[in-house]
């Protein structure tokens, strides 16, 4: 009996330190799966922090990101207006220099006087030296026009006081000579070119002296032949001494009881003023002149061939002007008429 409770009770005393035992490894196995749980979660959770840290971040950089861009594209526009603030200002300083340019341009071509083109025609103060300075006192009057390949008499104005030579070329050589024309007390001359051959293109050298520190030399530009162009008159008013020497001059025919009809050849005498230089003959309709002869004193003759009933002009240079004098060619000559 004894030995049964004795066994029991062993039996029963081990049963309940296997269960012990067994109840301790249960808890540790749970206890070491709740640390693996924590853990788990732990780092889910961390994790989870850390994402939520990489979007922060990203939406902190996005929203710099963005923010640098609009203050890109607001610099880019402040840069934008910049610029077109100084292409305007460029812009309104061009068109103020562009009108500064052309208001000199015409204060240039406004300031000569009648006939003189600064670009064509130049002087210099002192010839022997470079440079294109005009003396401001030789402008005060001067004309001088164009002159053409076939100008005959050439007209202009200097002043009173001041002479004018030009260097014309010599016919047959290669050097120039000098002519020095009349000047009125008016400052009118006139000069004679008689059968000169000039070519477009040449420049005739002018020079105005007198009156200032230096002779002004300048260029006159031969211009290609233009009709009527023969004579050059200039705009001054020379009437009255163009009238007066009219009433100097007488045109006459020669021996016209010797008029050949069949020739129609006319001698016919100019006499004029003492300081006549030379005249020429004209014919209507046709530009070409005729130099007469001088003969004596103030005489000057000239012979030609010219239907009746027809006009001549007579050219007359002197004292400083050019005169001229329109002559009709009888229809018939009287000494014809009388036989």
């Amino acid at each position: 009996m004894m030995k049964t409770f004795a066994k029991t009770a062993s039996t029963i005393f081990l049963s309940v330190a296997m269960l012990s035992a067994c109840g301790d490894g249960e808890e540790d196995t749970i206890g070491n799966e709740v640390p693996d749980t924590d853990n788990d979660t732990n780092e889910v959770g961390d994790g989870t922090d850390e994402e939520d840290d990489d979007e922060e971040e990203n939406e902190e950089v996005s929203s710099d990101t963005n923010m640098s861009e609009d203050d890109s594209s607001k610099n880019e526009e402040a840069h934008q207006d910049n610029d077109q603030a100084n292409n305007n200002e460029d812009y309104t300083e061009s068109n103020d220099t562009s009108e500064e340019g052309d208001n000199m341009e015409e204060e240039v071509i406004d300031t000569p006087e009648t006939g003189y083109d600064p670009e064509e025609v130049t002087g210099t103060e002192e010839p022997d030296q470079d440079g294109n300075v005009v003396y401001p006192g030789v402008l005060e009057n001067l004309e001088m026009p164009y002159i053409y390949e076939n100008t005959v008499v050439y007209n202009g104005t200097i002043n009173p006081e001041q002479n004018i030579r030009f260097e014309l070329p010599n016919q047959h050589q290669d050097d120039t000579r000098s002519v020095d024309p009349y000047v009125s007390e008016e400052g009118d001359f006139s000069i004679s070119l008689g059968v000169l051959k000039l070519e477009a293109g040449d420049e005739l050298i002018v020079y105005v002296m007198g009156g200032m520190p230096h002779e002004q030399q300048f260029r006159l530009p031969i211009q290609p032949e233009e009709e009527g162009k023969e004579v050059v008159e200039s705009s001054a008013d020379t009437s009255d001494l163009e009238a007066s020497i009219q009433e100097e001059t007488s045109v006459y025919e020669m021996n016209p009881d010797q008029f050949d009809p069949d020739e129609n050849m006319y001698q016919y005498h100019v006499e004029t003023v003492g300081d006549a230089e030379s005249v020429y003959l004209g014919y209507e309709g046709d530009s070409q002149l005729e130099q007469l002869k001088h003969i004596s004193g103030s005489t000057y003759q000239i012979y030609f061939a010219e239907e009746p009933d027809q006009t001549v002009y007579f050219y007359i240079v002197a004292s400083g002007v050019t005169t001229t004098i329109e002559e009709q060619i009888p229809e018939e000559n009287e000494s014809t008429d009388s036989e």
